[in-house]
């Protein structure tokens, strides 16, 4: 076969390779950055494109107060990647919260790592979810859900969304130490380290035919989100919630 010439002034375009995971990892958070230093050191960076800013250890801003990472972190070699930006820069706030993602991170990926926002007191985690859920949801990806309170999942599943419990490991979910095992007392988040490496080298073992099944889970989420199912049971569920505070509002109180 010949080779393909080029014309002037052309550079010739390697094709990448398609990655397994994609991970928008968003503002340096703790618990992230811990995350993205552990699958560094386990070489499933490689596997994954990635986003984050500029950890406070690599000189990145102090946004989220003091922290305490493993003595060996940082490295030259480890800051050395970041800032890590994709498709927008990482430090523009209201360009990443208020849009969707690039179409072609989820094309040339398989599966989405969402780290969730939370809100925690010591021990325990508040039960609800915002935008970062849907971003895979509308890219069509299958997702892992990290840094979210216990039974995150059981709420997905009740605004009509289906996740992937026939092909990977969810019943850490629900575990009660889902948001603490396994992590610095500071950095507590979930799933545990390990847990996390095994989940996603479990992924990357899955056969065709599992993959097949996973992308139909998906694509049926993003229909439900995109033509109308999900906000049918928002409105619903909003429908209930004003039902009962008019309820306990102007019910009489009991005469005796």
């Amino acid at each position: 076969e010949e080779d393909k010439k080029k014309g002037d002034g052309e550079e010739e375009e390697e094709e990448e390779e398609e990655k397994t995971f994609l991970l928008l990892g968003g503002d340096a958070r703790p618990v992230r950055v811990f995350a993205i230093y552990q699958l560094w050191k386990r070489g499933l960076l490689t596997d994954t494109s990635w986003s984050l800013a500029d950890p406070v250890e690599c000189g990145g801003e102090a946004f989220f107060g003091p922290r305490t990472l493993p003595p060996e972190l940082p490295t030259d070699e480890f800051c050395k990647l970041f800032p890590k930006n994709l498709d927008i820069e990482v430090g523009e706030v209201e360009s990443k919260d208020s849009t969707f993602p690039a179409s072609y991170l989820y094309s040339s990926t398989k599966m989405s790592i969402v780290f969730e926002s939370s809100v925690d007191g010591r021990y325990n985690k508040s039960l609800f979810l915002t935008e970062k859920i849907l971003k895979p949801i509308y890219g069509g990806h299958p997702f892992i859900l990290l840094n979210a309170a216990r039974y995150a999942l059981n709420v997905i599943r009740r605004f009509g969304f289906e996740t992937f419990g026939d092909f990977i490991d969810e019943s850490w979910t629900t575990s009660p130490a889902f948001t603490d095992e396994g992590l610095p007392q500071d950095l507590r988040g979930n799933p545990t380290t390990d847990k996390l490496i095994a989940l996603m080298e479990s992924v990357q073992r899955l056969t065709k035919e599992q993959w097949i099944g996973m992308r139909r889970i998906a694509e049926k989420n993003r229909r439900h989100l995109v033509c109308g199912g999900f906000r049918q049971v928002l409105e619903a569920q909003a429908a209930d919630v004003l039902q009962e505070i008019a309820r306990r509002t102007f019910t009489p109180p009991k005469q005796y």
